[in-house]
């Protein structure tokens, strides 16, 4: 890879130097980025370039936040060292988002042509990781997994943002209004004007075109698996809003905290301040800006940021604190592990007496004297390493590579348990994911040996839904009640709905609560004082209640009627907070896994009215709201006493 990206650096400097570069390679017309059915694939992201990955049956699509990508590639995280496929200009100055996997565009070419380990399409269940860097120096990276499928099934960690596009004078719904997030989502305007698009969480901004009326932009927070509402009114005309917008965080370059009221402006004097988290968002213009950040006691920052319509421009950056010592210069440090991984939190000091921790992204900026100096890094786990480098002039950079200590075992231990009714189950199948593997005993407990780090452990039973869990464990440790619970498979039981509440240690009791609609003449409640029935009236029933934290306490839906069932659950304990409590709702059918909430982290009440669920369509509305109290005209609850 670093002899192809040298390559690359020098073929670019040649083109500069006789007048090549006058156009960008644009993505052809097979460039297909938001097909129906396809979702964005989970996964770790890194650098100041956000990048998004659709996946489309083993062939899927990257975009990306920067405008001046001007190179792509892809690897195997197994093997970081050869690339199985990438891009960059031929006679281009940059890439063009977005683009699909094994599809050159126009004014590029693939530099991995003919290399044996080339993938034209990926394979499922492999690990890649997808990164770009841009002609200003920044980079973006993002690990995913392709599941083999149009879009597959990782939409549970998107939000929703629904509404109505409207005439402002009429009020009258707009149809077929084409609604864009900035994350290449779109979606069209029913009859109505309704409308109904999934996003990635945080600051998501949407354009909205219909013809006859001008452009609309919002910025709308969106959290994940959450629901918000966005009205548009649209005015008659052309043109309309044209712009984007801009966000970051700013942190002491040499202490690596958040610094609270920057001032960035730009060229024209327009302003935004940094929050108490050194964070800044607003909506800019579209275009070209130069933006220079000032704060008292620091020196001044100067960047250049080109803001595209409907798209957020993220740049984060340190700031030096002004000592007006002449002899001191940047050092821009970056930590990786042997994998090519980013490292973050860890230690690096100077021969000089400077010291800070690299961040999250594994990066750290220091003002240094100039001259030969001694950088050590070091963080446990890791041997240290210790490396020169000659500081002259304003920008020095160094990389660190990190060798893993490791190669120990910990040991994790817990139990399975049936999610409906809490039975213990034997004989589960737990796997881990550097091949370690065991079984249940007859108490349904696990005892497994694992190597040190990060693993992923599945367990697995007969006519039950698969679980994974993720937990790091180090060198000798020992990890106790390590617990899974599993689902029956409902496949041949078409018409039954399970809802399962999942909580932390604390609260001790957390409560479900399912009020259905008319049902043979009357509204029920199902709950702990009456958990129902299974082929009878209200044909729900409360499987399992838990009181001693964690869950799961299940509810099932045998036979629906039409009308709105509501969820909702109640911190029968009252402390700690419902938003302190870990919670999490999920719903099973026939079909898996349909819906995971989790509960809000903000909010004051004891309960937490979680979906509506239309009984003849089977349909889940989430609301995700905490209440202090519910208005209920159908039951009154009792005072609760459990043994």
């Amino acid at each position: 890879i670093k002899t192809a990206v040298t390559k690359y650096i020098l073929f670019l400097l040649v083109l500069a130097s006789i007048g090549l570069f006058f156009v960008s390679c644009t993505p052809t017309s097979d460039d297909n980025t938001t097909g129906s059915g396809n979702s964005e694939l989970p996964g770790e992201t890194s650098g100041d370039i956000f990048i998004s990955v659709i996946d489309n049956f083993g062939t899927p699509s990257y975009s990306w936040s920067d405008s001046n990508v001007v190179d792509l590639y892809v690897v195997r995280t197994s093997d970081t060292t050869s690339m199985v496929w990438g891009i960059q200009p031929n006679i281009a100055s940059n890439i063009a988002s977005p683009v699909t996997h094994g599809t050159v565009p126009n004014g590029c070419l693939n530099y991995v042509n003919g290399y044996p380990e080339e993938e034209l399409a990926l394979s499922a269940g492999i690990e890649y990781r997808v990164e770009v860097t841009s002609s200003n120096g920044t980079w973006g990276r993002k690990v995913f997994n392709p599941t083999g499928e149009s879009g597959g099934n990782n939409s549970d960690s998107l939000g929703i943002i629904h509404g109505f596009v409207v005439d402002d004078v009429t009020d009258a719904g707009i149809v077929n209004a084409n609604i864009i997030s900035d994350d290449n989502k779109t979606t069209t305007s029913g009859g109505d004007g309704w409308y109904e698009i999934k996003v990635l969480p945080g600051i998501r901004l949407l354009t909205v075109n219909a013809d006859g009326y001008q452009t609309n932009i919002e910025d709308i927070t969106v959290t994940s698996s959450d629901t918000t509402f966005q009205f548009f009114d649209m005015t008659v005309g052309t043109g309309g809003e044209s712009f984007g917008a801009i966000s970051g965080k700013v942190i002491d370059s040499e202490t690596q905290l958040a610094l609270e009221n920057v001032m960035l402006f730009d060229e024209s004097y327009s302003t935004i301040y940094t929050n108490d988290y050194g964070e800044y968002f607003d909506t800019w213009e579209s275009g070209s800006h130069t933006f220079t950040a000032s704060q008292t006691g620091y020196e001044s920052f100067e960047f250049t940021a080109t803001i595209i319509t409907g798209q957020i421009y993220t740049k984060n950056f340190s700031m030096m604190a002004d000592t007006g010592n002449a002899s001191l210069e940047y050092l821009s440090i970056t930590t990786y592990d042997t994998s090519y991984n980013l490292v973050p939190s860890v230690y690096i000091s100077s021969d000089d007496g400077v010291y800070g921790t690299t961040n999250e992204m594994g990066e750290l900026a220091l003002y240094v004297n100039t001259g030969t100096r001694t950088i050590t890094a070091s963080k446990d786990g890791y041997e240290t390493s210790i490396r020169t480098v000659d500081i002259e002039g304003s920008s020095n950079s160094l990389s660190f590579f990190l060798t893993p200590t490791g190669g120990g075992t910990g040991t994790i231990a817990g139990n399975v348990r049936n999610s409906q009714y809490g039975d213990a189950l034997v004989g589960v199948t737990i796997v881990s994911d550097d091949g370690a593997s065991t079984s249940t005993n007859g108490n349904g407990d696990y005892t497994i040996t694992v190597d040190s780090g990060t693993r992923t452990l599945t367990a697995s039973y007969s006519d039950y839904y698969s679980n994974a869990r993720t937990i790091t464990v180090s060198d000798d440790e020992v990890v106790d009640d390590f617990n899974f619970t599993l689902t029956p498979n409902l496949g041949g039981a078409a018409g039954l709905m399970n809802i399962e509440l999942h909580w932390g240690a604390t609260p001790e009791d957390l409560d479900s609560h399912l009020e259905t609609p008319l049902i043979e003449g009357y509204e029920y409640h199902v709950y702990w004082g009456d958990e129902g029935e299974t082929n009878a009236a209200p044909y729900a029933m409360l499987n399992l209640d838990d009181t001693d934290g964690e869950g799961p306490e299940t509810i099932t839906i045998y036979q629906f009627f039409a009308g709105t069932y509501k969820y909702y659950v109640n911190n029968y304990s009252e402390s700690p907070e419902l938003t302190q409590s870990n919670a999490y709702v999920q719903i099973w059918t026939d079909q898996g896994l349909v819906n995971t909430i989790n509960v809000p982290t903000t909010g004051t009440g004891y309960w937490w009215y979680v979906c509506d669920i239309d009984g003849s369509t089977k349909e889940v509305t989430i609301v995700n709201q905490i209440m202090e109290d519910i208005s209920r005209s159908t039951f009154s609850m009792p005072s609760k006493s459990k043994d």
